[in-house]
């Protein structure tokens, strides 16, 4: 009698960076297994696409702002949705709230995660210091394994 192989469910950080095209062309070409079940998970956060002094603007500029944001984001998940179509795997996509990697964190939880494949924009310490890193806060808060895909023509 032969042993049931698991489904894997591979949670995947995508935030239209060439970082995280990278990540995920990476886990399909060395990791990917059939039957794995790809979750490319996106963090929508309002407040790192727009100062928060744009807010104090007038609430018609405001609202042009929010919906300009909403809009530009859904036309990123249905790209998504059409890259998971593509390279036909068995998956969907997840939009989450607030910090990238507290949300990312949060949906592997939520989800069964076996796994997180993330991308590295390859920050210097000084500046990861500063600015803090989504892969660096995934690697240290996660209770599941963690590929860090670091794009070869980076150094």
């Amino acid at each position: 009698m032969m042993a049931e192989t698991k489904r894997r469910t591979v949670v995947v950080a995508m935030d239209g960076s060439k970082h995280s095209e990278y990540a995920y062309q990476w886990y399909l070409e060395y990791v990917h297994k059939d039957g794995d079940l790809v979750l490319l998970v996106h963090s929508s956060d309002f407040s790192l696409s727009y100062p928060a002094n744009s807010m104090m603007m007038n609430p018609t500029v405001t609202g042009r702002i929010f919906t300009e944001f909403d809009q530009s984001e859904h036309m990123f998940l249905t790209e998504l949705e059409t890259l998971l179509a593509r390279t036909k795997v068995d998956g969907k996509v997840i939009r989450v709230y607030g910090h990238a990697g507290e949300a990312l964190i949060e949906a592997s939880k939520e989800h069964g995660a076996d796994f997180i494949v993330t991308g590295t924009r390859g920050l210097g310490k000084f500046r990861r210091t500063i600015l803090g890193s989504v892969s660096d806060y995934i690697l240290h808060h996660s209770r599941v394994p963690v590929l860090i895909c670091k794009h070869s023509g980076e150094h």
